[in-house]
């Protein structure tokens, strides 16, 4: 069965009938917009949480409403049959059952939104354009600008971001004369304020707007591939053009008595450079449409292997195809005739979007709990898993080291891993000391990530041997493997890092570390952790809890220090554990 073409006038009729459309509709539509409003609580917690931690994301509700606009004005409203069989679309629906699944098992708010974007994508590849008669799912392409990239990448890339725009804004000042000195990404002008670049003020989040707008310009005006990427790359380097830009202008008009570094002045200063970045890429997109555009040769003047070359230049590098290019081009239209969903395949997308929606259940619940909770995170194990400490569960002084400080940090935001860190600080005759029980992980949980995400470079890791000496139920006594991770770090700025930690469950037995670590590492580590907590938490408490020890400063650290800070760690963290196994049996 070919699709109509949707310019065809239907009869008046038509819209209130039970014919082809009316049963795609309830038969395929349906089912998915049952299952992308079941993932919806969960997608309203992700841009609650792009909003409150990442505000380079801020701009996410445009990209729903443009992929909305562009759906809607290109939808075949008059074709009898509005979806089609598409493997790409069964493609993209099975990728979006994996993400759902995968919120569920790991509560990442993430998950559910690459979930809900790939079943929108998945619903839209069944349905042509009505201009163009290809498929519509281009037009969700502006909200996968606003998927967070996993592992932490998108706060590499905005540091990496803010490092340049700071080092080029420098740069600048130098030309202009204006005295200053950069501590790490913080500019210093004598007798003016600091000028933080950071990720709120900076104007560096407007890389993520002004790729959304070159993404919509790409799609509303049908962009090939070719000229998209390089306009889609030049989004990138306007982006840091006029950022640095920005941040000049904020010390130079500052030096004479103009004020834009807060309130309304910097508002206005961020939206002025943004509509010059947007206005560089329509200019960015006439040139390249003066470079790359169609060549119109007249049939039998440049020969056979000339013809060939225009036309792989104007399909590949244009977009654009021959007058003469167009004999025929009904006939190929009927080639791409589409084929109707078979009962089997309404079944599938039923059976599929019917676990989508279970999954969507289950994790709605989970935000309705994270939301009738003070702390407001998401839950991942099933009970509290946490064990108070106290300040005197530590000695007050071991040998030469002696507590200062005692603190406790309950995090407020996000899910209830790492929830509670207790920190003690001991003053050491060479350094200071940060002593901490963190808790809970599921798992094996690799700090030298963390340490990563704030901003260190970890210049070395290694995996250390250690015995811990330990009494079993018929009173013998023995000893346990339990290795240790030893890692050191450093800062553009001189500091240096040195760190030392290890973890145990709640039965207080040793966790291993893995050797080595990497973004492998971290993906299967995470899945087989997340999987114990999450499916198999009824059977057995797969809690972790960590202890480190972590040393800053200037000009590193001798070998005999860094041995004294190991000594003391693992005399702590053994007391530590018996201290957790104390409290814990005496429940």
């Amino acid at each position: 069965m070919a699709t109509t073409s949707p310019n065809a006038s239907p009869s008046p009729s038509r819209s209130s009938s039970s014919g082809q459309g009316s049963v795609d509709w309830k038969s395929i539509a349906l089912p998915y917009a049952i299952a992308i409003i079941a993932q919806l609580p969960m997608l309203l917690l992700y841009g609650r949480n792009l909003h409150l931690d990442k505000p380079h994301y801020q701009t996410f509700p445009f990209a729903i409403l443009a992929t909305v606009l562009i759906a809607w004005s290109r939808w075949p409203k008059e074709a009898k049959m509005p979806f089609h069989r598409s493997v790409a679309s069964d493609v993209l629906l099975v990728l979006g059952l994996m993400f759902g699944l995968a919120c569920v098992l790991f509560k990442f708010p993430s998950a559910a939104a690459a979930s809900v974007m790939l079943l929108i994508t998945s619903l839209l590849a069944r349905t042509v354009d009505k201009e163009t008669l290809k498929s519509l799912w281009p037009a969700s392409l502006p909200m996968f600008v606003f998927l967070s990239l996993p592992s932490g990448y998108d706060v590499w890339l905005i540091t990496k971001l803010q490092s340049f725009s700071a080092v080029c804004t420098s740069r600048l000042l130098d030309l202009a004369g204006l005295g200053h000195y950069m501590d790490g990404t913080v500019i210093h002008v004598p007798g003016r304020e600091a000028y933080g670049i950071e990720q709120a003020c900076s104007g560096v989040q407007s890389f993520f707007t002004l790729l959304f707008i070159a993404v919509v310009f790409v799609v509303v005006f049908r962009r090939p591939l070719f000229r998209s990427i390089t306009l889609l790359g030049s989004a990138v380097f306007w982006a840091l053009f006029m950022n640095t830009v920005r941040i000049f202008l904020i010390p130079v008009f500052d030096e004479i008595g103009v004020s834009v570094a807060h309130g309304f002045p910097h508002a206005m200063l961020g939206w002025g450079t943004l509509l010059v970045g947007a206005l560089m890429l329509l200019s960015t997109d006439q040139f390249l449409s003066f470079l790359f555009g169609p060549v119109d040769t007249e049939t039998g003047r440049s020969g056979p292997f000339g013809r060939l070359l225009t036309k792989v230049w104007n399909r590949l590098i244009s977009g654009a195809t021959l007058e003469s290019d167009n004999v025929g081009e009904g006939r190929r239209r009927k080639k791409r005739g589409r084929k109707p969903i078979t009962l089997a395949g309404r079944s599938t997308i039923w059976g599929l979007c019917g676990l989508l929606a279970l999954a969507g259940i289950w994790s709605s619940w989970d935000v309705f709990y994270a939301f009738s909770n003070e702390r407001q995170s998401v839950r991942f194990f099933d009970v509290d898993v946490t064990q108070p400490f106290e300040e005197t569960d530590l000695p007050a002084k071991l040998e030469d080291w002696s507590v200062v400080n005692y603190a406790i940090d309950n995090r407020e935001r996000g899910s209830d891993l790492g929830k509670r860190s207790d920190l003690w600080t001991y003053r050491a005759p060479n350094c200071i000391a940060q002593v901490s029980l963190d808790q809970p992980f599921p798992g094996w949980h690799e700090l030298t990530t963390c340490y990563q995400n704030s901003g260190w470079k970890l210049d070395s890791r290694v995996r250390k041997e250690a015995k811990l000496e330990v009494v079993d139920d018929s009173g013998k006594a023995g000893s346990v493997s339990w290795p240790y991770v030893v890692a050191e770090f450093s800062k553009p700025t001189g500091e240096r890092g040195f760190l030392v930690f290890s973890l145990f469950n709640t039965a207080g037995a040793p966790v291993d570390p893995p050797a080595s670590w990497n973004r492998l590492m971290y993906f299967i580590s995470g899945i087989k952790n997340r999987l114990s907590g999450r499916i198999r938490t009824q059977f057995f408490n797969r809690a972790t809890y960590q202890v480190q020890a972590f040393v800053a400063g200037y000009g590193g650290f001798d070998e005999s220090t860094q041995q004294q800070i190991e000594d003391r760690f693992l005399r702590l963290r053994e007391i530590t554990r018996e201290k957790y196994i104390e409290k814990s049996t005496a429940k």
